[in-house]
């Protein structure tokens, strides 16, 4: 079910033979991951006033600088309403 909703992932898994389960070591997500109703996601650009996601989501910019490249969204689902991580 998770892989239908990701358009695109990539694993690379190790064997855990003690606890007969697999480890992933690298998870490859294009466009956002989205936990518990909060938006992970990765991209260019300021944004604030072009981006919307829910309360609680998280925004790395590839582009920015010192003070402008992690953003935090602290109200409902519109594009604007983000700060800027210091």
């Amino acid at each position: 079910m998770l892989e239908r909703r990701i358009a695109f992932l990539e694993r690379s898994p190790d064997i855990d033979i003690l606890n007969r389960k697999y480890v992933y070591q690298d998870l490859v997500v294009r466009g956002r991951l989205i936990i518990n109703g909060a938006h992970l996601i990765v991209g260019e650009g300021d944004p604030h006033g072009s981006l919307a996601a829910p309360q609680g989501s998280f925004f790395m910019r590839t582009d920015g600088g010192a003070n402008s490249s992690h953003y935090s969204k602290y109200t409902a689902a519109t594009s604007t309403s983000w700060d800027a991580l210091t």
